[in-house]
């Protein structure tokens, strides 16, 4: 059957984005790769607090438009899942019956990809972490202890560890899907999953996701909360040859006309023993129909210039009615 694609659009007209997040593509040198993705959970301008939960300036995205964008999604991690061993995402589903949608088609184009996934009903967060069975294995009782780990700042029910086994090396595999709290530091919860992880043994860590705050000591633009300075010098606090830290700023932006502005920022922080870790965002992974991506640079967007420059400029196109995925 056929079904109308839906896509957000950057000035109100055909600027065509599945989410206000690009995912990006972590692969280090010691061959593990992850992808992370905040898909954006259904868009609507939450009254009570007067700003945008999205980058678009959306006041209300209907069921059916969010139904549609789910389906769309999992057809791009289907798609883009080559080599990928843990697909962290961030703002997926929160319902029975939308988490049932979005697995059946994800499923479908990922059928060796097993779950792991949490939800806080109180904060509205979910959180899932997909890993390939046939590279890795799930350590319940290890991702047990963790789990039950007390958190208290910025990761508390916030965040999603999983331990895995590398069934290739032997190695055991703590990956950390991370949506922080943007009013709370996260150095302090950062640490507790560290000293647990050490102590169990768990030879590699990474955290992956969206932070909420900038990761590295360039980056400018976020800096004006000393709450998020915490993680900016976290090599101070441990051999400096222990992690990497990255970020994707041009991995989102913001919609201008919020009277409050909620900043992203999407990255890791990786243990260096996994080797060198290249970031890789994957705009077109976003823009799934081929051609129609655009930016008005007139229109009152917070784009960061290296994200302006890989979107590059062509002619308008009207959203065509396509075969559904």
């Amino acid at each position: 059957g056929k079904s109308m694609f839906f896509f957000f659009f950057l000035d109100n007209s055909k600027k065509m984005m599945l989410s206000d997040h690009s995912p990006a593509r972590l692969r280090t040198s010691e061959g593990v790769n992850t992808l992370m993705w905040n898909m954006l959970c259904p868009a609507e301008h939450v009254v009570d607090f007067g700003y945008y939960n999205n980058g678009f300036g959306c006041e209300k995205e209907t069921p059916l438009q969010y139904q549609s964008r789910l389906v769309q999604v999992a057809g791009q991690l289907s798609r883009y899942s080559d080599g990928i061993d843990v697909i962290a995402l961030q703002e997926a589903p929160e319902t029975d019956e939308l988490r049932g949608l979005f697995i059946e088609h994800l499923k479908a184009g990922l059928p060796t990809y097993q779950l792991s996934s949490f939800y806080d009903e109180t904060k509205g967060i979910y959180l899932m972490l997909f890993h390939n069975t046939e590279r890795f294995e799930l350590c319940p009782d290890l991702t047990c202890r963790m789990q039950q780990l007390e958190l208290h700042e910025g990761l508390n029910k916030r965040s999603l560890p999983v331990v895995l086994l590398n069934k290739e090396n032997g190695k055991q595999y703590l990956f950390v899907n991370v949506h922080a709290d943007y009013s709370k530091t996260v150095l302090a919860d950062i640490e507790l999953m560290l000293n647990l992880a050490i102590s169990l043994g768990i030879d590699h860590i990474q955290w992956l996701g969206d932070f909420n705050r900038a990761l590295c000591n360039t980056a400018k633009e976020y800096d004006d909360d000393t709450s998020h300075k915490d993680i900016a010098n976290f090599t101070e606090h441990h051999d400096g040859s222990k992690f990497s830290i990255g970020e994707a700023p041009q991995s989102s932006f913001c919609y201008k006309k919020n009277t409050r502005i909620l900043e992203t920022r999407d990255g890791h922080i990786s243990s260096k023993a996994l080797g060198e870790v290249s970031l890789e965002v994957l705009v077109d992974m976003n823009t799934p129909l081929p051609g129609s991506r655009t930016v008005d640079l007139n229109q009152d967007f917070l784009l960061e210039k290296s994200f302006i420059d890989s979107l590059g400029l062509v002619k308008d196109r009207e959203l065509e009615e396509r075969p559904a995925l």
